[in-house]
Formats: structure tokens, sequence, C-alpha cells
């Protein structure tokens, strides 16, 4: 028994021992070491630390001369207009399309070209004219109109009618004559009997319903051979696109 406790009494005190060694060791402060530099590695220095003569100088960047000058000829160069753009399209033929009895008919003639893919436009616009449709023939009546009127019929001149006007003279009629030329002939026999006779056109007003077309040159010749072929009855008239229809004459100016 007292060699048990002599023995915890020794291992105390040697673990007391060592516990002291290690909180000394501890405490104690480092032990500074020096350093000797090595000279073959160069020193790092910061830039408060060089003098501005001694400072490396920046290089100056050499520009890329290659790429500037494709900016500039770039930037030179314009940009193509839609007015350009469309100039250097093929040129296209606008004629409109009329001479049609009514819209179901000019309908008709539209889905035969657009069958063919002929562009046409969608709406039939309306342009009121006036087309001739007859030739009046008459003389002055002069100063004695009953006179002139016997005259002519024992000439053979037949369809005599006398035309009162407000001023108590008028004109007399040598007929109305639906093909010009004949008209003209009438005149002329008028003419050889010693009376200055005329030749006035008389009009009558047209719906006027016309359609645009539009095509590659030629276009006239391809749709009315087109129509001919499709619809052997129609009998179409074309004009250019914005022609203006300008209003009858008084007379055809031929005496």
């Amino acid at each position: 028994m007292r060699w048990l406790i002599i023995s915890l009494l020794l291992v105390n005190a040697a673990a007391f021992w060592w516990w002291q060694a290690q909180r000394e060791a501890r405490l104690s402060p480092p032990v500074p070491v020096r350093q000797t530099p090595d000279e073959s590695v160069p020193r790092l220095l910061l830039l408060s630390e060089v003098s501005p003569e001694a400072a490396p100088q920046r290089r100056a960047e050499t520009p890329d001369v290659g790429q500037d000058t494709a900016v500039e000829q770039a930037a030179a160069t314009p940009a193509s207009t839609p007015d350009e753009v469309v100039q250097d399209a093929a040129p296209q033929e606008c004629v409109m399309l009329g001479g049609a009895s009514d819209r179901d008919q000019l309908r008709d003639w539209r889905a035969a070209l657009r069958g063919a893919d002929i562009a046409v436009a969608g709406v039939i616009s309306e342009y009121p004219e006036q087309q001739v449709s007859a030739y009046w023939v008459s003389v002055p009546g002069a100063a004695d109109p009953q006179g002139v009127l016997a005259a002519l019929a024992a000439a053979g001149i037949e369809s005599l009618l006398m035309e009162a006007s407000g001023d108590g003279g008028g004109r007399i009629s040598a007929g109305i004559f639906a093909v010009r030329e004949n008209a003209l002939r009438q005149r002329q026999r008028l003419e050889e009997l010693g009376y200055a006779a005329e030749v006035v056109p008389q009009y009558h007003e047209l719906p006027g319903l016309w359609v645009e077309v539009r095509g590659s040159p030629g276009l006239r010749e391809r749709a009315a051979a087109l129509l001919a072929r499709r619809i052997p009855e129609a009998e179409p008239a074309w004009r250019p696109c914005g022609e203006v229809v300008q209003p009858p004459p008084d007379s055809d100016g031929q005496r």
C-alpha cells in the first residue's frame, strides 16, 4: 500500500513538471530570424521608391493600319438608298385594263389574268368617260332654211331635218351616221352642191371601269393574248397607267 502511494506521487510530480515546461515554451517570445537576401533574385520595388528618370517608359502602341483603312473606306462608301435599289430592279410595265360592260365582266377578265400569275389589282376604279356614238352631218340654214331644204331634197339628199335655234336661224340636219367614213362622204356630197357642211361627233357617257395590271415589259401583249385564248368574246381596252381621260371636243374640227 505504501508503494502504491509513492508511485502515484511520482506520477503526479512528473506530470506537473511536463505541464510547466510546455507552459514556459508557449509564453516565451519567438527568436527573430535574419535572412540574407539572395542577390540573384531581383528585388521588388514600389513605384514610390523609383525615380521618374529610372521608371520604364511605356511603349507606344502601333495602330493597325489595315483595320483603320478598312473602317475609313467603309465610312466613305455611301449606303445604297431605296431609290438605287429600285433602279437596279427590273423595270415594270403598268397598264390599265378596261372596256368591260360591267363590273362582273371585268372581274372575269381579272380572274383569267390572275390564273396565269399576272399581277392584277383588287380595286376596280371608275372613270366616267365619253365615247363617240354617232356623227351628225349638217349645213347652215342661212336666211332661207326652207329654200335650202327644198334644194337639198331635189338633189337627192335624204334624212333632212330643220334644227331650229334661239336666234331664228338654225342648221339643217343631213343625217346621223354610226360610221365616220359615211358621214365624211355625205359631207363631200353637200360641199359639191355648194354648202359648207360640218361633221359633229355625238357622245354618250360610259361607266369607265378600269383595273391596274403590272408586270415585266411586254405585259400588254401577253395579257391581251391570254384573254383572247381564255375568253374569246372579250374586247378589252388598254391604257397606260396614269393616263388622264380627256373630255370630248365639241367638234372634230373638220368641215
